[in-house]
């Protein structure tokens, strides 16, 4: 006869991705073994504090911890893990329960700006690392214990608290750069961003090919973008170094601002007979702007002429979905949104304030 499940726990994933009719993303399923993973050293430091006789857990020890998911449940994504035991022994009160419940406890604390309860071993604390590296700074995973009507949050923030013993913590990271070193010998690759910072990484058989690819003299071949488990540091929140890649791909060759402008320059009556042809004091005005702005290390971005005679640029940076648009009167109006956020800025320009148009698409210049 197959044993009774008893429920353990409950986790809320919040934020836009979980929205309840987009259901729950297969790549966030890794938490829930991260969080197994969590549990089950937790449970065993816990054993070997109870038992200090002992110098290991018994044979078979972390067998007993056997999570079955067996349900989303609707209202975001929210899977609901529950564990095998006999019936004659329900409910169960065991290390594991035990782990669950300290794993909360010093989630809520940190979350709180509390001590981490003395209950909980501080060496299951590097645990913490793996659990939430997916996460964006704008999710997080609620911890509902059976038969709670609320729990603590875990998100970035709580994270970086629960390891701030540590010099570096880890997360998932995407950067775009050129590849400048390849060491065959050791596996490795080195990537130069647009800052100059050099960011080294890992590679194997499957992504060796794409990097030597890239690989071009004095770092000047094509850019590529590398998404991985990235280190940051905890002071700077700067990335060190990738952990490992799941991805490298190559991105589309720049092209100069003079050929996408020449390529978006209209005559009359291009837009279904209708549509004023580019105004030549607007083409001056755009190649003058976008040179400055990708001397600052954007970008090129995407051009179009607009109907009025005037031209505008649009790029993707990140979160923000950012335009500039150049009207023939020798206005500019500039726009930046956050699409996670969706806090937004735009402010009209006048007499071609580039340090002003620079402040909204490159918050970071100087």
């Amino acid at each position: 006869m197959a044993p009774e499940l008893a429920p353990f726990l409950a986790l809320h994933f919040r934020g836009d991705r979980f929205d309840a009719d987009a259901g729950m993303p297969v790549e966030t399923l890794g938490e829930l073994v991260a969080y197994r993973e969590l549990v089950t050293e937790v449970a065993r430091l816990v054993f070997l504090e109870r038992n200090p006789d002992r110098q290991r857990v018994p044979k078979g020890f972390t067998d007993r911890l056997s999570l079955r998911l067996r349900q989303v449940a609707e209202g975001s994504a929210v899977p609901l893990l529950e564990r095998p035991a006999p019936a004659d022994v329900l409910p169960l009160d065991d290390e594991f329960d035990v782990a669950r419940d300290l794993i909360s406890e010093a989630i809520e604390a940190a979350a709180t700006g509390q001590t981490i309860p003395a209950g909980f071993p501080s060496d299951a604390l590097v645990h913490f690392n793996r659990l939430g590296q997916g996460l964006h700074d704008d999710e997080s995973i609620e911890l509902r214990a059976p038969n709670a009507a609320s729990g603590p949050r875990y998100t970035q923030q709580v994270r970086k608290a629960l390891l701030a013993g540590r010099s570096n913590y880890q997360r998932d990271a995407t950067i775009v750069g050129w590849v400048t070193e390849l060491d065959a010998e050791r596996m490795r690759f080195h990537l130069r961003r647009s800052d100059g910072s050099i960011v080294p990484a890992p590679i194997d058989v499957v992504t060796f090919d794409e990097v030597k690819e890239a690989l071009a003299p004095s770092g000047e071949g094509s850019q590529v973008s590398v998404s991985g488990v990235g280190v940051f540091d905890r002071t700077s929140d700067q990335l060190v170094r990738f952990d490992s890649v799941h991805e490298l791909m190559a991105e589309e060759a720049d092209v100069s601002v003079e050929d996408l402008i020449a390529a978006s320059t209209v005559e009359a009556g291009w837009l279904d007979d209708d549509g004023a042809a580019t105004d030549p004091a607007v083409l001056q005005r755009t190649t003058a702007l976008l040179d400055a702005i990708v001397l600052q290390g954007i970008p090129t971005p995407r051009v179009f002429p607009v109907p009025d005679g005037g031209m505008q640029a649009e790029w993707t940076l990140g979160d923000r979905e950012v335009s500039v648009t150049v009207e023939p009167g020798g206005t500019l109006y500039v726009i930046s949104v956050n699409v996670v956020s969706g806090d937004s800025e735009d402010a009209t320009v006048a007499n071609d304030d580039v340090a002003e148009v620079l402040r909204l698409v490159v918050p970071d210049a100087s």
